[in-house]
């Protein structure tokens, strides 16, 4: 393996552990040591300041990161910040493997899947029971008149896609129990702003809710295919 490095450069040996070959006169190419298919760039410290963008393409090219020195001796690294956070990741990932492989050689057993299954299922009723919704959802008798109607035309043609329609959209309605302001407001001309939010479902169907103390008021349902297509773009 031949590597090319200026006297300048000697310093930076510790830093990978690299045994250089030294030429009187090194190409132009010095500042780039050949390891297997490796490379590892050095650069003076001075480059930064002059030829920041020319630093920061290379790591960005290259992937690796970039040495630093200052009066001949290693001073910083550089490393496009995208190849450094995967870098972290990928090592944090060893670690984790490595930790449970010593796991395993210590005699720590694990578990069966019907274990697993088992451990999950009371985590998940646990979980279940400790969530307890911030709001109280009422549905105005407007709302469910018009949902009814809906129904009862979907039903002429498929029972079953009326109950699937049902159940979508009564299962939308209780997760408004839970952060019903997340949902953006319905913010048209005539409407008064910012008072009713609005849940769209299916890009279909469109529900328009208000939010009064603790309670989400449901006051509108409707099917908005022929009437009011623009509302849900």
């Amino acid at each position: 393996m031949i590597m090319y490095i200026t006297a300048n450069y000697v310093e930076l040996a510790p830093l990978r552990g690299l045994f250089f070959k030294y030429e009187d006169n090194p190409p132009r190419s010095s500042r780039i040591i050949q390891e297997g298919v490796d490379t590892v760039q050095i650069k003076p410290s001075a480059s930064i300041r002059q030829n920041y963008n020319e630093i920061a393409a290379l790591c960005k090219a290259s992937g690796e990161p970039v040495y630093l020195t200052k009066n001949g001796k290693g001073d910083l690294v550089v490393m496009d910040i995208e190849a450094f956070v995967r870098r972290e990741k990928m090592l944090r990932l060893r670690e984790e493997l490595l930790a449970v492989e010593e796991d395993r050689l210590a005699g720590r057993t694990g578990i069966t899947p019907d274990e697993l299954d088992n451990f999950q299922a009371v985590l998940l009723m646990r979980w279940n029971m400790e969530k307890t919704p911030q709001f109280r959802v009422n549905v105005s008798g407007f709302s469910r008149q018009m949902l009814a109607s809906h129904l009862h035309f979907l039903v002429q043609k498929s029972l079953g896609a009326a109950r699937r329609t049902q159940n979508e959209i009564v299962a939308a309605i209780r997760s408004l129990a839970t952060m019903p302001q997340q949902l953006p407001f319905l913010n048209m001309e005539f409407i008064p702003p910012n008072k009713y939010h609005k849940m769209v479902i299916r890009k279909r169907y469109l529900i328009l809710y208000q939010i009064k103390n603790e309670t989400v008021y449901v006051d509108y349902i409707m099917d908005c295919r022929q009437d009011y297509g623009w509302l849900i773009r």
